[in-house]
């Protein structure tokens, strides 16, 4: 008889407006109790995510769904980062970045179904001055969006758009010197992106060509665009062109260096990581098992 698979739900009850807090029944009735054992935790607090993840290797579990946004997904991944534990995403919060670039069923009853018919694939992941990040990270404006976001009352796409048009046209772009892979240059910048899947969230691409397999940080550099420019960005971020705009410079690269001439806001996959007058970003090679839909199509 075939050894039953252990599984820890990991919810974050606070996301997608609470939808996170209805979903422990909906697993209840749905995983396929004859091939696996599982249990539910409700996080409680910032970081307690990490703390259950960490619990989760300790007792020799044999999956994690990190079941919430990109937050949540960080918090798990972060500490399965180089075990044998497989990481499953039920995505529930605003954006889902990873989710979206990894072609998760946002369905729980197909998404529970990976678990009998997905695939683990071995993602990479990125240091952001010390800080894991696995899907996208950045400087600049998105990052001074993020903080504000952070502390809105109504989260959701809607919200997230009202935000950058009101903070748009007062951000200033900022002077950086960059050293990437040995080579120097200087930019001036209206925000950075250090990708590891192509998207933020909401199928916004900020780097269409990139990949969570494939060993490299794609370094998306955005200069301030005019307000048409603005439009064209988004469209092109939505459609998968954006690397085509005269304003967007995209590199892959192993190392960057980053020097700045006043203190800039940082993100970390989406949440707030402070500010800063320097960023060194590294890729860290195939560190996390995620489970996937078994598809052909490259990640």
């Amino acid at each position: 008889m075939t050894k039953k698979k252990n599984i820890l739900f990991i919810i974050n009850p606070k996301s997608g407006n609470g939808a996170g807090a209805k979903i422990a029944d909906a697993i209840s009735s749905l995983v396929n109790k004859n091939g696996f054992d599982y249990q539910i935790e409700i996080t409680k607090a910032a970081l307690h995510g990490h703390t259950l993840a960490q619990e989760a290797i300790e007792n020799n579990l044999d999956y994690v769904m990190a079941c919430g946004g990109d937050g949540t997904v960080n918090e798990v991944a972060s500490a399965l980062v180089r075990s044998n534990c497989c990481m499953g995403i039920i995505p529930l919060g605003s954006g889902n970045g990873l989710a979206r670039h990894l072609k998760i069923p946002f369905d729980i009853k197909n998404n529970l179904k990976l678990l009998q018919t997905g695939k683990i694939i071995k993602a990479d992941s990125i240091l952001v001055n010390n800080k894991f990040s696995i899907n996208v990270s950045g400087a600049g404006f998105d990052a001074h969006v993020a903080a504000l976001f952070a502390n809105t009352k109504g989260r959701g796409f809607l919200n997230y758009v009202k935000l950058v048009l009101l903070q748009y046209k007062n951000y200033k772009p900022f002077k950086a010197k960059l050293n990437i892979d040995g080579n120097n240059f200087e930019r001036d910048l209206f925000l950075i992106a250090f990708a590891n899947s192509a998207q933020f969230g909401n199928n916004f691409k900020i780097s269409p060509a990139a990949l969570v397999t494939d060993e490299w940080i794609d370094v998306s550099m955005v200069a301030k665009p005019s307000v048409l420019q603005t439009m064209q960005l988004a469209w092109g971020a939505y459609n998968g062109t954006i690397s085509n705009h005269k304003k967007v410079e995209i590199i892959k690269a192993k190392k960057i260096e980053m020097l700045f001439e006043t203190k800039i806001p940082i993100h970390i996959d989406g949440e707030p990581g402070g500010q800063s007058d320097k960023i060194n970003v590294t890729i860290q090679p195939a560190t996390n098992y995620i489970l996937v839909p078994h598809t052909n199509y490259d990640l």
